[in-house]
Parts: C-alpha cells; sequence; structure tokens
C-alpha cells in the first residue's frame, strides 16, 4: 500500500511516498521514483490556476496509486507575510480538494507527533537511511525529509 506525506514550503509542494504492505514491521521504504515537487504560480487571484495546480496534484495521487494523505503543519505560528500565507493557504487547499476529489483519508499532524512516531527528537534529524536511501535524495533538507516523514507516519495504522 502506498502512503504520501507532503511537506510544504512557501509556494512549493513537496509529496513523498511510501510503500508499506499491511502488517509488515519498519517505516517502510520510499518510492523514488514518486516523488513531486509543484510549486503554485506566484501571487494569483485566478480560479483556474488553482484548479490546475489541484489537477497537477491529483493526477501524482492518482498515478501512484495512493491509500491516503499525510500534511504536516507549519512549525511558523506568527509574523507571516500576507503573500508567504497566501501561498501557502492556495497550496494546501489544492491539496486538500485533490485528496477529496480521489476520495483519500487526509490528515494534518504537528511535526513533534511524526519525529516521536520514526523515533526521533525532530523531524529534521531523520535520516535518509530511515526510508532506504544510502545518500539523501533531492530536495531533502528542503521539503523532501519532512515530507517522506509524514508519508511513514501516515501508513502508521496499515
Amino acid at each position: 500500500m502506498r502512503f504520501a506525506g507532503v511537506s510544504v514550503r512557501g509556494a512549493d509542494v513537496n509529496m513523498a511516498v511510501i510503500d508499506r504492505e499491511a502488517g509488515t514491521e519498519g517505516y517502510g521504504l520510499a518510492v523514488s521514483e514518486a516523488f513531486s515537487r509543484q510549486s503554485f504560480p506566484g501571487e494569483t487571484a485566478d480560479p483556474d490556476v488553482l484548479l490546475e495546480f489541484t489537477q497537477r496534484i491529483r493526477q501524482d495521487l492518482r498515478d501512484w496509486n495512493i491509500q491516503g494523505v499525510t500534511l504536516v503543519e507549519t512549525t511558523k505560528y506568527s509574523n507571516w507575510v500576507y503573500s508567504q500565507a497566501y501561498q501557502r493557504v492556495l497550496c494546501i487547499a489544492g491539496l486538500m480538494i485533490a485528496a477529496a476529489e480521489e476520495q483519500l483519508a487526509y490528515e494534518v499532524v504537528k511535526p513533534p507527533a511524526v519525529g516521536t512516531y520514526l523515533q526521533s527528537p525532530k523531524v529534521e534529524a531523520i535520516e535518509p537511511i530511515v526510508f532506504g536511501f544510502e545518500a539523501p535524495p533531492k530536495y531533502w533538507t528542503t521539503g523532501a525529509r519532512e515530507a517522506y516523514a509524514a508519508a511513514a507516519y501516515c501508513a502508521r495504522a496499515q
């Protein structure tokens, strides 16, 4: 079974996939060919842009045969610049709509819960080997680590 984890950084939606068979031990293995970094195209009030962005995310979820989606919540709670908050909200809205259209389970989780599940004091301390990587994959330090961790968290109940 495949589960998607998502980390939003600025206008970038990092989606990673963990493959974990029901009843197996461990966190599952990363599906390296199923990683996507979709960027929301700037500040726009055009609803067609949001729809197109949502369709790109939906297509990835469908192509990867995802069973559930988990978004890692931001750790920034104040001092937002409007443009940053606006883009983040639109990215998350696109993700939520795509998950709903695909009838997928969707949850939002705080980083400490993910770290605790993966037996790490912080998500930032998780090593690539946990997911089967010998070296850090592309975007590891800019959202991929959190996305893979969220995917593993999503698979926890299976």
